[in-house]
C-alpha cells in the first residue's frame, strides 16, 4: 500500500471499494481504476481516502468479491455489465448530441447561468428508452419564468416526456438559482449516497462562471467523495 496509508486503515479502503463498486453495479456500469479511485465512497469517518495511490487502490480490489476483465472491476458475478457499458455509452453519444442542442436552444435566455446532463446520461450510462435529465441553475427571482418559457419550448417541438413517451424526450428535472446553490438540504438522512454521486457526476454542457461556486458550495460532498474534483 503506499506508504502514507496506514495498514491499520487497509480495511476501510477495501470495504469503501466495495461499496463504491456496489453502488455502480446498481446501475450496471463497471468502474476502471482511476474511476474508483475518482469515486472512492468513503465509509471511514477517521481515516483519509484522499490522494490515495492507485497502486493501494489497486491492491485494495485484489480481493475474492471483486472481478477484473479488460481494464474494468465489478462485483463478482457481474461480468456481463461490461458489454452494457460499452453500448450505452453509444447510446449515450446519440443523447449528448440532443442535450447540447437543447442548450443552443436555451443559452440565449439571459437568466440561465448553467446547463449540465444529469443522472445515467451524466457518466455515459443512458439506455435506449430513457429521456434526457438536464439540470439548470438560473439567476435570482426567474426560476419560474424560466421554467415556464422553457417547457413552453420543448412542449411545441414535442421534446417534454410524457407518461406514456420518454425516449429522447428533454426532462428539466432539478433546478436552482444561483443565490441557493448549497444542495445538501436535500440529502437523505443519514447518507445519501445518490446526491454525492449526482453532483460527482455532472457533465456541464453551458457554464457561464457559476460551475465553480456550485461546486465550492457543495463541498460537503468531499466527505463521502475525497477524491472528488470539479473546481
Amino acid at each position: 500500500m503506499h506508504e502514507s496509508f496506514a495498514i491499520s486503515d487497509i480495511f476501510f479502503l477495501r470495504q469503501s471499494c466495495l461499496a463504491t463498486l456496489a453502488y455502480f453495479d446498481i446501475w450496471q456500469y463497471p468502474l476502471t481504476l482511476l474511476e474508483v479511485q475518482r469515486y472512492l465512497y468513503s465509509l471511514s469517518q477517521e481515516s483519509s481516502m484522499a490522494h490515495l495511490a492507485l497502486e493501494a487502490v489497486r491492491q485494495a480490489l485484489d480481493d475474492d468479491r471483486i472481478g477484473q476483465r479488460d481494464g474494468f472491476y465489478f462485483l463478482k458475478g457481474s461480468e456481463s455489465i461490461i458489454r452494457l457499458r460499452h453500448e450505452r455509452f453509444l447510446i449515450s453519444q446519440k443523447k449528448m448530441r440532443r442535450a447540447k442542442w437543447f442548450v443552443r436552444c436555451t443559452r440565449w435566455l439571459p437568466s440561465v447561468r448553467l446547463v449540465a446532463a444529469c443522472n445515467n446520461l451524466a457518466f455515459a450510462n443512458a439506455s435506449v428508452d430513457s429521456d434526457i435529465d438536464v439540470f439548470i441553475i438560473v439567476e435570482p427571482r426567474t426560476i419560474w419564468t424560466t421554467r415556464f418559457l422553457v417547457a413552453g419550448m420543448l412542449a411545441l417541438l414535442h421534446l417534454r416526456p410524457t407518461s406514456t413517451v420518454s425516449k429522447d424526450r428533454i426532462c428539466t428535472s432539478f433546478w436552482i438559482t444561483s443565490s441557493a446553490l448549497d444542495v445538501s438540504s436535500l440529502a437523505l438522512p443519514g447518507d445519501d449516497p445518490y446526491l454525492h454521486y449526482w453532483i460527482a457526476t455532472l457533465h456541464i454542457l453551458y457554464d457561464d462562471g457559476v460551475g465553480i461556486d456550485f461546486f465550492r458550495a457543495n463541498q460537503w460532498v468531499k466527505k463521502r467523495l475525497p477524491n472528488m474534483h470539479r473546481e
